[in-house]
């Protein structure tokens, strides 16, 4: 989640289709690494992106930066309901899928 709400308008690179991940939990690691991403999530970045210039993808209704999923992503799984499926879970879907 926080390698998510720290993604930046441009750091998607429709040419090469690699999304650009900023880390800052492990020092040892690299600052940066790159995903591809799908024609679904190419369009998903192009949503959140548009009409924003140089700031973060992801802000919440009032124009600040998103900080946390928990008000809105568990009353979306309990009014489709999903059981027992956290947001980490997200990332496992993801890489299985890919």
């Amino acid at each position: 989640m926080s390698e998510q709400f720290r993604s930046q308008v441009g750091d998607f690179y429709p040419k090469t289709r690699m999304l650009t991940i900023h880390q800052e939990k492990d020092r040892n690691k690299p600052m940066v690494r790159y995903a591809p991403l799908g024609k679904v999530g190419g369009e998903a970045y192009a949503q959140l992106a548009k009409g924003k210039k140089g700031s973060l993808l992801y802000m919440n209704t009032v124009g600040t930066p998103m900080t946390d999923v928990e008000y809105w992503f568990k009353p979306a799984l309990a009014k489709v309901r999903i059981q027992n499926y956290t947001w980490h879970d997200n990332r496992h879907s993801a890489c299985s899928r890919g």
